[in-house]
């Protein structure tokens, strides 16, 4: 009755720890056979949970795909020394198959609910998908060359416009038409928001608006400048041309951008000058003459001819012809422009249509003296002008009644006509 314990405890002194007792032996023996078992489901669960990965993809796809195991790792025993064993990390690879067999097969699997297909994605945002790509980007460049207003202008849309191939909802296919039934609606929604927040203004922009930049060349002329010279050789308020001025011209190149036909900016962006201007130069008279100058409106007294040059065809006095009628002037026949100057210096109490003088000027002279000069083709000074002696106030004619270009020259006295002859180089 006492041969097995004796034989159990021999077996524990045996063991060398004479401290151990029977329980505590069999508690040792079940924490290592734990160890074990844990060790084995570390190893095991992963295989078993690959294998069903494999099985389901399997079923679907039909593919056929292999395990193999990769990489080692560090387990503890006991919580004290780390060992190395083989890791129970996994991996599955297809054994034949391709992206494009997996493709065909998952969208088989599918069963009509994605397809392949573009999506057209206005500044970010899905708006429609179609099986139709081609006749998709067929409209989106029609767009384009509808707007198109010249062949060296560029376009492209306002908003960032991208058709992207990928799988779609089926119910998000849609012909190319619907597309476009679809963004006129949008358009026409955001028209309407906009009008009821602002009334007066709609600045909602399309969702395939257009903007066409163009350069626009040009001629444009460059003003010439007028330079006044000084000269001591003309009278006061005499002016005489010494170069006559040119316009310039340059080669002007703008940028012009439209959005769907509407300028939105034009912009200079270089000027080349082709022909430089050339400055007008004017001698202005400084010297102080007997007359005062051009413009003094200063009477000599003394009366010069009214023309340079002409004949004397018609004296002062009665005529032989025409009935005998007075002449109450002098007719001085000169070519039509010819210039027509005061005879002397004084103020302009006339000028414009006079009845039979035609186009007329009187000058009204100090001491009672006035002058007139009738049949004018223009006249170059206005009412209440101060004139000088040789100042020029008209161009000849014929105008009023006359038979030919001259001028008819009168000097009155208190109202009374004078023979100019009497007077004139006096």
């Amino acid at each position: 009755m006492t041969s097995k314990p004796e034989q159990y405890q021999w077996d524990v002194c045996r063991a060398g720890d004479d401290s151990y007792s029977v329980l505590e032996y069999y508690a040792a023996r079940s924490r290592k056979k734990r160890t074990v078992v844990k060790t084995i489901l570390n190893y095991t669960a992963p295989v078993f949970a690959a294998a069903a990965f494999v099985l389901v993809v399997n079923h679907w796809t039909g593919i056929e795909y292999n395990v193999t195991k990769s990489d080692s790792t560090q387990y503890f025993s006991d919580g004290a020394v780390p060992q190395s064993i083989d890791s129970a990390t996994y991996s599955t690879v297809a054994v034949s198959s391709s992206e494009g067999t997996i493709s065909d097969q998952l969208l088989d699997s599918a069963k009509g609910i994605v397809e392949q297909g573009s999506g057209l994605y206005i500044d970010g945002e899905f708006i429609a998908a179609t099986s139709s790509a081609g006749e998709l980007q067929l409209m989106l460049d029609g767009i384009l060359e509808d707007s198109q207003t010249t062949p060296d202008s560029t376009v492209e849309f306002v908003n960032p416009v991208d058709v992207k191939f990928g799988l779609y909802a089926t119910s998000q296919m849609d012909d190319v038409d619907e597309i476009k039934e679809k963004i006129e609606i949008a358009d026409e929604n955001a028209a309407a928001a906009d009008s009821q927040d602002e009334p007066e203004k709609n600045d909602s922009t399309p969702l395939l608006a257009v903007r066409e930049t163009l350069q626009l060349t040009s001629t444009q002329a460059i003003p010439y400048e007028t330079k006044s010279i000084k000269d001591k050789s003309l009278d006061i308020g005499v002016t005489k041309v010494k170069v006559e001025g040119v316009n310039g011209e340059k080669e002007m190149v703008e940028e012009i951008v439209l959005i769907d036909g509407k300028q939105v900016s034009r912009e200079i962006i270089s000027e080349t000058v082709t022909k430089n201007p050339v400055t007008k130069e004017v001698l202005v008279g400084t010297k102080i003459s007997l007359s005062g100058g051009a413009g003094a409106g200063i009477s000599t007294g003394r009366f010069g001819w009214p023309v340079k040059g002409g004949t004397i065809t018609s004296r002062f006095g009665y005529r032989s012809f025409q009935g005998g009628q007075f002449h109450t002037g002098l007719d001085i026949g000169v070519p039509k422009g010819t210039a027509v100057v005061a005879s002397d210096g004084g103020v302009v109490t006339k000028a414009g249509w006079y009845g039979g003088y035609g186009y007329a000027v009187i000058i009204e002279h100090e001491g009672g003296y006035s002058t007139l000069y009738g049949h004018n083709s223009s006249i170059l000074v206005k009412v209440g002008q101060k004139v000088s002696k040789g100042q020029q106030i008209a161009k000849a004619g014929s105008t009023g009644n006359s038979t030919g270009p001259h001028c008819h020259f009168e000097i009155r006295i208190n109202g009374s006509y004078k023979n100019p002859l009497n007077y004139l180089n006096k």
